[in-house]
């Protein structure tokens, strides 16, 4: 069984205004993996609804663990830019 993820009434809404301020779908999509893994979601559920596979939610959940709301706003985009970018400078 998995672990359960608790937020504070202020972590809830930090992430609620995160999600619905932003036009990224990746961030979006990670800041409703989070709210959907406190009210008990499983993996597969969040999954299933969310369109993404069950290793992103574990993906986003472990981020979200280690950093919090800044975690959530790392998207698909970023991540490319990043890694080509550092790919190039090698």
């Amino acid at each position: 069984m998995g672990r359960t993820m608790t937020l504070t009434e202020s972590q809830w809404d930090e992430l609620d205004r995160v999600r619905m301020g932003t036009a990224s779908a990746d961030i979006f999509r990670n800041c409703t993996i989070i709210l959907m893994s406190a009210v008990g979601r499983s993996k597969a559920s969040i999954s299933k609804d969310l369109g993404c596979c069950t290793d992103t939610v574990v993906r986003v959940r472990r981020l979200y663990r280690q950093g919090g709301v800044t975690a959530t706003r790392w998207d698909s985009c970023l991540i490319m830019t990043t890694f080509t970018k550092r790919l190039h400078d090698s």
